[in-house]
């Protein structure tokens, strides 16, 4: 994925590939569908019902579009802190033995 684009020719360049396949049926949709799920799936985002439905509308538009909005997906990713990572674990506090008397004075209680 390449951007930012300063026209839409910019973004044409990008998808002329897309535009290849046009004379099939359904061949350009797909295409473009796919160009927005593999963007999507490359930046770790999670997708839910609704998102997809609006990516299938988005792929109804011209390619360069899908190629836009696929770009800002990947260079916001690109962009983003990576997650700190885990705390460790605090250390385990040392069990007392059952004979102890500390153990048997709070039971008594």
């Amino acid at each position: 994925m390449a951007g930012p684009y300063e026209t839409q020719d910019d973004a044409v360049t990008e998808v002329r590939d897309i535009y290849a396949g046009h004379c099939k049926r359904g061949v350009m949709r797909e295409r473009t569908l796919d160009l927005l799920l593999r963007a999507c799936a490359e930046s770790g985002v999670e997708l839910g019902g609704y998102d997809r439905r609006v990516l299938r509308w988005l792929a109804t538009q011209p390619p360069e579009v899908a190629q836009v909005v696929a770009s800002l997906i990947a260079r916001a990713a690109d962009q983003a802190p990576s997650p700190a990572p885990p705390s460790p674990a605090p250390p385990a506090r040392p069990s007392r033995p059952a004979g102890d008397p500390a153990v048997a004075a709070r039971v008594r209680t």
